[in-house]
């Protein structure tokens, strides 16, 4: 919950675990791991000032096609989420 609040701002009082990710990046080539979230926000946040980190955040309603600029790896993991995996 920290890290979502210092990237976007946006403070939740929980959020669900809903799996955990490794994949292979390739520049550096490396193996990750990650833990997966998913929350429910019941309004659009407003109020979002992105840093030099997080520049590149956007809000993604998973029912619509994702943003054209959107790394394969983020959609992918949010099909996986989405699909009850995790």
């Amino acid at each position: 919950m920290r890290e979502l609040w210092e990237e976007s701002g946006l403070r939740l009082a929980t959020l669900d675990l809903a799996g955990y990710a490794r994949f292979r990046l390739t520049g550096p080539p490396r193996e990750e791991y990650a833990a997966m979230y998913s929350a429910r926000v019941s309004v659009r946040f407003t109020g979002f000032t992105p840093n030099e980190e997080i520049s590149a955040i956007c809000w993604w309603d998973v029912a619509n096609p994702p943003p054209a600029d959107t790394q394969i790896l983020d959609v992918k993991l949010a099909e996986y989420v989405r699909s009850g995996h995790g």
